[in-house]
């Protein structure tokens, strides 16, 4: 997260606790709030780490910097596959007209995620020796390591399938849909002010989503009664 190892361990911390007492719990859909939150909770332990090997700049970073930035950028690569595996098994119900995109979607995240996976680890190889830094604010600032292939067109895409991947699983196949429409709403509402204000270090902070979607899930799967789903 921000500032400093210290606050990253609180909320890793955090994180582990009450993804732990979700998979303990095993209500509803608890185990799958777990999967889909499970890479965020990888890399805000990686930050930890990180705080005690930062940089002062992208170029002078040592080795463990560079594979723990590296880990960070890969585990949350990982986002768009977990969300779509929890959108369409962790609902009760899934609408039956949308069940015959559960696999193309599953496949399409699958094929994102390696794609994206290839060029990250043939640019970690062949590319500049890069890693994370503290930026103006005092924030990590992770390794963008799409700039390698100097084309707006591969990064504006893999960003666009990255986000649009979990906005669509999370719209065709999560019941009830005000879950989705909570979902969703929780990530672009702390999305666009992060990015906002912190345009190079919004990535390291937006982390904390983590938290609130994990606090929504030990909420909603001890509280809330699912109702008939609408089809």
């Amino acid at each position: 997260m921000c500032w400093s190892a210290e606050v990253s361990a609180a909320f890793s911390v955090s994180n582990i606790a009450l993804s732990s007492l979700l998979w303990i719990r095993n209500n509803k859909r608890d185990r799958w709030y777990v999967l889909a939150v499970s890479p965020i909770v990888i890399q805000e332990f990686c930050q930890i780490v990180l705080w005690n090997h930062i940089g002062q700049s992208q170029f002078s970073c040592g080795d463990t910097n560079r594979l723990f930035s590296l880990i960070v950028v890969l585990s949350v690569s990982l986002i768009p596959l977990t969300w779509t595996l929890f959108s369409i098994y962790g609902p009760e119900h899934v609408a039956h007209r949308f069940r015959i995109f559960e696999k193309p979607m599953i496949f399409t995240a699958v094929i994102y995620t390696l794609a994206r996976f290839i060029l990250i680890m043939n640019s970690y190889v062949g590319g500049p020796h890069i890693g994370t830094y503290v930026g103006p604010n005092h924030h990590q600032v992770w390794v963008d390591y799409l700039p390698y292939y100097n084309s707006d067109l591969v990064s504006q895409f893999m960003a666009f399938l990255y986000i649009g991947i979990p906005v669509l699983s999370g719209y065709l196949f999560i019941r009830p849909r005000w879950l989705g429409v909570v979902l969703i709403s929780i990530a672009v509402l702390t999305l666009i002010p992060t990015r906002l204000m912190l345009p190079i270090e919004w990535r390291s902070v937006w982390c904390w989503l983590c938290c609130l979607y994990l606090l929504f899930a030990v909420v909603e799967g001890g509280v809330i009664k699912d109702r008939v789903p609408s089809r």
